[in-house]
């Protein structure tokens, strides 16, 4: 795999001088408010800026040699300060989402179908110890069981601080206290927007593979079910930065 990104990365470094100038009138442009030239020259750096996501997220899915397809070209939405590129697994219906918030890059994906979290085993969250080399990786909760005693549970180990205790934690209190479990939350690794783009396709390379292969192993287990059990790509959307 390290021989295949860095082929990967040879073949795209004559456009990172490019890419680097797209990217700094991103940054000029973003706040301004002006004549109807500057916002067409605005709407066309926005179009280099998510040409580039596209390009990385490529790379990702060429790299992995999943056997799997995917929605090219992908979709784009734009937020208050910053926009994101989806890119749907259609094997499993999962959603990655590549992009820029504020001064960071991103790559999420939600962890689906966490009603078979019971049946992995331990290589599954090696990968999660892998994400944290990787960058700056977390757990984000969707949401807990309504009741008063998950929420005593919730206040008593509210504090901990390790995204596999997390992840277990509020399956465990979902399982015990109930709710819609499938809901659980997305895994995210960020990076600065300062990181070489040679580091960054590399790392975003194998934080992509890492959590595919955690939503793929929960898809083996889930089977037939597991589009139908998880999160549904028609309906539901993992919330955005600035909501």
């Amino acid at each position: 795999m390290e021989e295949l990104i860095l082929r990967e990365v040879q073949s795209l470094s004559s456009q990172f001088p490019h890419w680097d100038e797209v990217m700094e009138k991103y940054d000029k442009h973003m706040y301004e408010i002006g004549v109807e030239s500057a916002l067409e020259e605005r709407v066309s750096t926005m179009q280099e800026v998510l040409g580039i996501y596209e390009t990385i997220l490529k790379v990702c899915t060429r790299c992995g040699r999943f056997r799997d397809t995917w929605d090219f070209p992908v979709k784009y939405y734009l937020l208050p300060f910053g926009h994101e590129a989806l890119l749907h697994s259609d094997k499993m219906g999962v959603e990655f989402t590549l992009g820029q918030y504020q001064r960071q890059l991103f790559l999420r994906s939600g962890l689906h179908a966490p009603s078979y979290l019971s049946r992995v085993g331990n290589s599954f969250w090696s990968c999660f110890l892998e994400l944290e080399l990787l960058g700056e990786f977390s757990f984000q909760a969707n949401g807990l069981p309504a009741s008063e005693e998950a929420r005593k549970v919730m206040r008593r180990l509210k504090s901990g601080k390790s995204s596999i205790f997390q992840v277990i934690r509020n399956y465990m209190c979902f399982e015990i206290f109930g709710g819609h479990i499938e809901d659980l939350g997305w895994l995210e690794v960020k990076w600065p927007v300062t990181l070489p783009w040679s580091d960054l396709i590399a790392r975003a390379v194998k934080a992509f593979r890492c959590i595919y292969k955690i939503n793929y192993t929960l898809y083996r287990y889930g089977g037939p079910a597991f589009n139908a059990d998880g999160f549904n790509p028609s309906v539901d959307r993992m919330p955005s930065h600035h909501n």
